[in-house]
């Protein structure tokens, strides 16, 4: 079974709304057998596009991938009715037991606060709402609030709790000769509270009824009598699709799915245009600089220059953001201490034969002199004696 989306919508547009945007609509009542038939030339209208998008992770390094994936849905209803009129309105034909006069609001409540079809004891099953026939070719969606009475009350509000006495959603490609059903709502016994209480489904349309002259029903086959089993209907669309195309502010793509390397934090949008409004989503990206540590020294009286330009003469630690030649910047951690006063000099006497001398920090010297070693700051004085050679005369 579909499980309800329990946001209710609460601001459908009225049929006033309709004639407002200009919409060409009218109405022919036929009376046949009992029957009503609601006719239209035209019962769509645009929908308004809207765009979802996450993106995997949204805290990431500089220069790692994010996942971005966006989603859209909008284009035109092939039929759309929220019964605020008081009838079934266009679009529709649909047996003469509907009411429109919400009988059991003080039970059920509505949608919306606005007036609903409800199927009750005017008549028993067949107890039908049925689309005229509409073009599905392209996909869609089916949207719609239902709610069952609960079992044991008064008619017209005695909800149905056999197996049998749910409601039918189905479809039929060859004008009604054969259905087929995408959805059946069990009662389960009458008084399961989310059938007792209006909620939205939204369910896609089957690709087999993607068809240019589809019926869609909802259908109650089994009841007790009239008197029993009755349920209630709101806020119809029946959404076609209409294809769209991607564009991206971080991407050339036109794909749904791409993969994103940021240097630099900021928001990711993308915008989705299926021919009429275009609609935007974005989510922000938050880069991390990569981060490394310099351990130094420095002398006492002395200051130490940061490479941004900052200089310091006390101990401690100091972040300096540098730029990347990527694009990516690096934090790094200067860890500076200061050696209070210099170490004696220290006097090392080297023969010319064991030449070059190599100083404690690595460096190696052939010249005698004084040398303040790098990093290690051991100043040294190296004094160079040449060897003797002693000859011996026979």
């Amino acid at each position: 079974m579909m499980q309800p989306n329990r946001n209710q919508r609460k601001n459908y547009q009225t049929s006033h709304d309709f004639f407002r945007r200009g919409q060409s609509l009218y109405l022919m009542l036929l009376i046949l057998g009992g029957v009503v038939f609601f006719m239209s030339a035209s019962f769509g209208q645009n929908n308004p596009c809207s765009v979802n998008l996450s993106a995997n992770p949204t805290v990431v390094p500089c220069g790692s991938p994010v996942q971005l994936n966006a989603s859209a849905s909008g284009g035109s209803f092939a039929l759309y009715n929220n019964f605020n009129n008081g009838n079934a309105g266009v679009g529709w034909q649909t047996t003469s037991s509907a009411q429109f006069n919400n009988p059991c609001v003080g039970q059920t409540g509505s949608a919306d606060g606005t007036t609903h079809l409800w199927m009750g004891s005017a008549s028993a099953v067949p107890r039908s709402l049925t689309s005229v026939p509409l073009d599905l070719s392209s996909g869609g969606s089916i949207s719609f609030d239902m709610v069952y009475s609960i079992q044991g009350t008064s008619a017209p509000c005695e909800g149905p709790d056999l197996p049998s006495e749910g409601v039918y959603l189905q479809y039929s490609v060859d004008g009604g000769s054969t259905w087929v059903t995408i959805n059946y709502w069990d009662p389960l016994g009458g008084n399961d509270p989310t059938l007792t209480n209006w909620n939205n489904y939204t369910i896609p349309i089957p690709p087999a009824a993607n068809q240019a002259n589809a019926l869609i029903r909802w259908i109650q086959t089994a009841d007790s009598n009239a008197g029993y089993d009755h349920w209630g209907l709101d806020n119809i669309e029946i959404q076609v699709s209409q294809p769209g195309n991607f564009s991206w502010n971080v991407s050339p793509s036109i794909d749904s799915l791409i993969t994103y390397n940021p240097i630099s934090s900021g928001l990711v949008t993308v915008t989705y245009d299926n021919g009429s409004v275009p609609c935007q989503a974005s989510v922000n990206i938050t880069v991390l600089p990569a981060n490394d540590t310099i351990d130094d020294v420095f002398c006492e009286g002395f200051s130490y220059v940061l490479p941004n330009g900052a200089s310091t003469s006390l101990p401690g630690s100091y972040d300096v953001l540098l730029p990347g030649f990527n694009g990516c910047d690096t934090n790094r951690t200067f860890q500076l201490s200061v050696i209070s006063s210099a170490p004696d000099t220290t006097y090392v006497n080297v023969c010319d034969n064991t030449l070059p001398y190599l100083l404690p920090d690595g460096s190696a010297v052939s010249v005698g002199g004084s040398y303040f070693t790098a990093g290690v700051l051991i100043p040294m004085d190296v004094l160079i004696r040449r060897q003797p050679y002693w000859l011996f005369m026979e």
